[in-house]
């Protein structure tokens, strides 16, 4: 049987980025005094603030509003009293209502650093990115010492594709927080797509040295180290996030493919193996399990895994494409040219490239 003059095309789940949003837990205030007044609260508006601290802690969210708003009709400038119903409302999914308090805490008192967060976070989950990040730079104004407003503003630069700024805010967050796991992986992904390799590889080390659990941060370790070619290193760092979360698919996948790399299909195939057995609609797996067998010259086993991908993902291009190859080395040769001009439709340049230039135009 000849031999496959194909290049293989198999996907590796890369990791450059946490996309996992930190909840930051909401402190109420507790401090009584109007700072913008200048003048003490009554002590009958303190005592219903106090109330409704006590409600939020408890998560009573509908009585703590019910105390703020009595405290702010006995003190209609009770900046913190908008402060903490909003906090309410935030729990409540009374987004307006929370938005409108935020909103008139800061303009009673533009010190409330923590409105000026709630407010980006609104703004952010509300896709207005341009609003959130001028909320984040107006919480750093009125307290330039909080890791997670730089940390946040930090992610919305980076999805934004501005990496520079994005370096900055990670570089803050980890100055104020030597111990911040997260803001090291992110600058470590910033630093990836800045193609700063080594210092990438520094600030995933970091991560993993102060979370030994942070599987992504082992994953996006393992990245650069294939990308430059270290694939020992890089199925360390691989069996490092497996230690952590030992039925992690993506660290599954990410083995095999840099095992694939090395030349070593049989530990490969195990790897992908697991992988699907853990998340079955897998596709990425399938496939790359497919190409492993088609190196190991298996090609029933690859058209197989290539017919599990397709059928979770029937637009999957490269499943395609390396099922064309199995069939052609099974001789099922107009089997193999539909599956490539299904590739090639589906925008697989090796596959256009191969239709074109085979004997598919004469079938």
């Amino acid at each position: 049987m000849k031999k496959p003059l194909y290049k293989l095309v198999i996907c590796c789940t890369v990791l450059f980025f946490s996309q996992i949003q930190i909840s930051w837990s909401q402190d109420a205030e507790t401090i009584v005094e109007d700072s913008t007044s200048q003048n003490l609260i009554s002590i009958e508006a303190q005592e219903k603030f106090n109330a409704g601290v006590e409600a939020l802690e408890s998560k009573n969210y509908e009585q703590a509003v019910d105390a703020f708003s009595e405290a702010i009709t006995l003190a209609p400038e009770f900046s913190k009293a908008f402060l903490n119903r909003g906090y309410a409302y935030t729990e409540l999914k009374n987004t307006e209502k929370a938005v409108s308090d935020f909103t008139r805490s800061v303009e009673l008192d533009p010190t409330l650093h923590q409105a000026f967060f709630e407010l980006a976070l609104i703004a952010e989950n509300s896709d207005q990115t341009e609003k959130a990040v001028e909320f984040y730079s107006q919480a750093i104004r009125a307290k330039g010492d909080n890791y997670k407003y730089y940390y946040q503003r930090g992610l919305l630069y980076f999805e934004a594709e501005d990496y520079e700024k994005a370096k900055e805010d990670f570089t803050s967050s980890v100055s104020l927080k030597k111990d911040f796991a997260f803001g090291y992986n992110e600058r470590g992904s910033t630093n990836r797509m800045l193609e700063q390799y080594d210092e990438a590889i520094k600030d995933y080390q970091l991560a993993t040295l102060h979370d030994d659990k942070l599987v992504i941060a082992f994953n996006n370790l393992g990245s650069v180290y294939r990308k430059k070619g270290e694939l020992d290193n890089a199925i360390r760092a691989y069996d490092n996030a497996l230690k952590a979360e030992p039925k992690n698919h993506l660290s599954l996948n990410n083995r095999g493919y840099a095992k694939f790399e090395k030349g070593n299909y049989a530990a490969a195939i195990e790897d992908f193996k697991a992988a699907v057995q853990i998340k079955s609609d897998y596709a990425y797996a399938y496939n790359n399990l497919a190409a492993a067998h088609i190196k190991l010259e298996q090609f029933k086993e690859a058209e197989s895994a290539c017919d599990k991908a397709i059928g979770i993902d029937n637009e999957y291009g490269y499943a395609y494409y390396n099922r064309g190859v199995a069939k052609e080395m099974l001789r099922n040769v107009s089997g193999a040219c539909n599956d490539w001009l299904r590739a090639a439709e589906l925008g697989v340049a090796a596959a256009q490239t191969y239709y074109k230039n085979s004997d598919c135009n004469n079938q």
